[in-house]
């Protein structure tokens, strides 16, 4: 019975911490530091996975820089 639990435990705590990585990967905001970076936006911490064009988006998009953006997702 232990060993079911330790399975169970072990399988629980690998699902908490990939919905984690997965998470926290999508809601982290990029932040843009220059004008020209609109073009290459890499989303996903710590591995970029999106990479997105900002620039079609956001071309007359006045703002400082450097400037936090949020996934495309949300």
């Amino acid at each position: 019975m232990s060993e079911l639990l330790d399975r169970l435990f072990i399988w629980l705590y690998l699902l908490f911490v990939s919905v984690f990585l997965v998470l926290i990967s999508i809601l982290m905001p990029v932040t843009i530091d220059e004008r020209e970076e609109l073009s290459v936006a890499i989303f996903g911490y710590p591995f970029p996975f999106a990479q997105q064009d900002l620039m079609i988006t956001y071309e007359d998009y006045a703002v400082d820089y450097p400037h936090k953006f949020t996934s495309a997702l949300f």
